[in-house]
């Protein structure tokens, strides 16, 4: 709809869809959709960031290229998070408050989700790199878990 009623935007097919300039990319495609080549090819065009909207859009070669062209990197393992919160199992165990809405909890969990990452990112020597943090943060909720129940 907004191609009919803009004045200047222009509609085009181009051949790589990673060829075209822009600011942020949010892949929602299959696991392994973004290669090396076209983390290359965004970071050529001006991209900032690359926020995964699905399950390993990124392989690791593809991070690394990431890393190394200074765009910022967000994980599927926290980006996905609000998902899950919003699949209500957290809505259910902490039911909203008068005044809360569905969004503003969401908001703040992520939030929660975003500092969490960050702060183990920096705790472990890997400051900034989010896809370290969500790794080492995910690893140590399930290694605390297992040694509460003595399976370590």
């Amino acid at each position: 709809r907004y191609i009919i009623s803009s004045t200047t935007a222009k509609f085009s097919e181009p051949q790589n869809i990673f060829s075209i300039q822009g600011d942020l990319l949010f892949a929602c495609a299959n696991t392994g959709t973004v290669s090396a080549q076209d983390a290359s090819m965004l970071a050529d065009n001006g991209y900032m960031a690359m926020i995964e909207g699905s399950n390993q859009a990124c392989n690791l070669e593809t991070i690394a290229v990431l890393k190394k062209r200074g765009l910022m990197y967000a994980p599927f393992r926290a980006a996905l998070s609000g998902g899950v919160f919003l699949n209500g199992i957290q809505l259910e165990l902490q039911p909203m408050g008068s005044g809360e809405t569905v969004d503003s909890r969401v908001a703040a969990a992520m939030s929660q989700v975003y500092a969490d990452v960050a702060a183990t990112a920096k705790e472990f020597n890997t400051r900034g790199d989010l896809s370290a943090g969500a790794n080492i943060a995910g690893f140590l909720r399930v290694a605390d878990v297992m040694l509460a129940h003595g399976a370590v």
